[in-house]
């Protein structure tokens, strides 16, 4: 197993400060996961805060 990697995929993801900034584990965007998109408010709130901020900075997000 990956070092990085936890027992469940919400764990990896949990721990994306470990990592970060040179990798940022996502879940993939699929109907299956939108519950647990839902059940995971951090990862708006935090995760994809900082993907945002990390494309921002690289000139590669726009914002609408």
């Amino acid at each position: 197993m990956h070092p990085l990697r936890r027992r469940t995929l919400t764990g990896t993801v949990a721990a994306w400060r470990d990592p970060a900034p040179a990798l940022l584990p996502l879940p993939h965007p699929s109907q299956r996961n939108l519950a647990g998109f839902q059940r995971n408010a951090w990862f708006a709130s935090d995760v994809l805060a900082q993907l945002r901020r990390r494309l921002d900075e690289l000139g590669l997000f726009q914002r609408r």
